[in-house]
């Protein structure tokens, strides 16, 4: 009976190890995939900010749509976040103020500052 058990807890670990295995492989080979095509706006949805900066999540997604912006895929950004109760500035104003100082034009930047929540944004726009 005990080995059985182990056959069967072996066959078990195995299985899992090739799920495993297959799915990080399937992970690591999309990322060569390159799906970038041109477009009229990159929508940026906020992540954040605190004490006037951009978060880390933020600032890469601002960072890769400042990235689409110059390399001409798109001509425009939306910049999404709100404020919150107790901040000085929307997520969208401090992610605009971050994006000019990538090198993006101001009168390239459309921002939407009316929901705190992407999301929110998203279901309702």
């Amino acid at each position: 009976m005990l080995k059985k058990f182990v056959k069967f807890l072996l066959v078990i670990i195995l299985v899992l190890a090739i799920y495993v295995v297959g799915n990080g492989a399937s992970v690591y080979l999309y990322s060569y995939i390159d799906e970038t095509r041109k477009a009229d706006v990159a929508v940026v949805l906020g992540a954040s900010v605190a004490y006037n900066r951009v978060s880390a999540v933020y600032r890469e997604r601002i960072n890769h749509a400042v990235d689409l912006y110059e390399d001409g895929y798109v001509s425009k950004l939306i910049l999404t976040g709100g404020k919150v109760e107790g901040q000085e500035y929307s997520d969208s104003e401090v992610a605009k103020s971050y994006a000019i100082s990538k090198g993006v034009n101001k009168n390239d930047i459309l921002i939407e500052e009316l929901f705190p929540m992407p999301y929110t944004c998203v279901e309702l726009c």
